[in-house]
């Protein structure tokens, strides 16, 4: 065979082998997505009550909150929070509660009634009576705050959440974490890999692999090789997104390349 013919024979192979070496995003290779995006977790629920009806007193003031529940709450753990418990006489439903002892919400001169068992289907009224100066009242769990014609808002089991915005999912006062996350397997030789978050919200956004968080950043796109945190196999990635009250909290997509 002519020695041109090699030649050029020898230059169409190596061309061939860059183009299939390329075409997976990486000289090593694709990573390869094993399972879709989803919401790992998220921390409890609330949802802020508001004052239906306040009765002052010289001697004493009867401040009601009035909520609405859709079926039953016996797996949500629903808990009343109010600050400055040891101004009030708590009563739900016409039952009076006392606060837990080594619960707290927001700091340590909160009370944490649990009202698991207490709370119906329909309305129900939580009533507070002393001196106390009125303050921020919520109540948490594991349940979703849906609109009401009735109050306003109310509460219900809680469902899966999707990678959508949490507003619409039954968080609308959600603040606290939220996680997404996704697995990934990699090649035998795993190289060089860029992970970007091109479009999200929230107050601070950190990157996980494996259990070891590689990033944390607060801008509205991140660029990051995590090709020396991945093993060959199953990789975990997960996205943890920190969201304030009136935030949306939502992750649109994230990519390896």
């Amino acid at each position: 065979m002519p020695r041109n013919l090699i030649g050029y024979g020898y230059i169409l192979l190596l061309f061939t082998l860059s183009c299939s070496c390329h075409t997976g995003g990486s000289r090593f290779g694709e990573i390869k997505p094993v399972s879709e995006i989803c919401v790992e977790s998220y921390n409890i629920n609330r949802m802020p009550l508001e004052i239906s009806e306040m009765t002052p007193d010289s001697d004493e003031t009867t401040v009601r909150y009035r909520f609405v529940s859709q079926n039953c709450l016996c797996d949500s753990n629903p808990i009343f929070v109010c600050e400055k418990p040891e101004n009030w006489t708590v009563t739900m439903n016409g039952e009076e509660i006392l606060p837990s002892k080594r619960r707290h919400m927001f700091d340590e001169t909160d009370g944490c009634y649990v009202i698991a068992g207490m709370v119906r289907d329909g309305e129900n009224i939580i009533e507070l009576t002393g001196n106390g100066e009125i303050s921020r009242t919520c109540i948490v769990g594991d349940f979703n705050v849906l609109p009401s014609d009735e109050t306003g808002w109310c509460i219900a089991p809680s469902k899966t959440l999707k990678v959508a915005p949490l507003a619409g999912q039954g968080l609308p006062f959600y603040s606290g974490e939220v996680s997404y996350s996704q697995t990934y397997e990699a090649p035998e030789k795993i190289g060089k890999h860029i992970l970007r978050i091109t479009e999200w919200e929230g107050e601070s956004c950190a990157v996980w692999v494996n259990g070891a968080k590689v990033a944390n950043f607060t801008g509205k796109s991140l660029k990051k090789n995590i090709g020396p945190f991945l093993k060959t196999g199953e990789n975990d990635i997960a996205i943890v997104i920190t969201v304030s009250e009136g935030e949306a909290g939502l992750l649109n997509e994230f990519t390896i390349e």
